[in-house]
């Protein structure tokens, strides 16, 4: 049985700046546009994880992210990019597209169906938001995976879903120690 409807939901640790987004896809055929309400601007760790309920694997994975929003660069290089499930990660300023995938026809990672795909990155918004647009390429895409992976073009024209995703804040962890109860 497959999940309609499932729509993603944030935690954010506002002292550490650490943004926890998790949710499930269950259609390639739309541009998944994210919002994220935060409390305020400036630079955050972002952890998104999303579990593939479609029928196809995804060998690519897109984020453009949104106006006023970027990702920090050390030494000519982002400074947090990555995914677990991906051998190769490409920034593309011009688009503010990041791009995570296997290599094409080399397969150096995928997103299974029923598998979560995990990516951290280190971003920086000049507003109290996240807007990023998803877009994920599957096997029927592989004629145009260089083209796609060269011009950060996924999808653009495909119709656009628009989820504003729900926020919890997160309280900071209790220490516990026993001695503490000994009187």
């Amino acid at each position: 049985m497959r999940a309609t409807d499932v729509h993603m939901s944030a935690a954010i640790d506002e002292e550490r700046r650490i943004v926890l987004v998790t949710g499930s896809i269950d259609t390639d055929e739309y541009q998944i546009i994210m919002r994220v309400p935060l409390p305020s601007a400036g630079e955050w760790t972002l952890i998104k994880a999303e579990t593939n309920l479609t029928d196809n694997p995804w060998l690519a994975w897109q984020m453009k992210l949104g106006e006023g929003i970027s990702i920090p660069m050390k030494d000519g290089k982002p400074e947090l990019l990555t995914s677990r499930n991906y051998g190769y990660t490409r920034y593309i300023p011009e688009s503010n597209s990041v791009i995570f995938h296997g290599g094409g026809h080399e397969n150096n990672g995928e997103v299974r169906p029923g598998e979560p795909i995990l990516k951290f990155a280190k971003i920086e918004t000049e507003m109290p938001e996240i807007i990023a647009a998803h877009s994920r390429m599957v096997p029927e895409d592989l004629p145009e995976f260089d083209n796609m992976i060269q011009n950060g073009n996924f999808k653009d024209s495909y119709p656009k879903m628009e989820v504003i995703t729900p926020v919890t804040e997160l309280s900071l962890p209790e220490v516990f120690v026993k001695e503490q109860l000994v009187k």
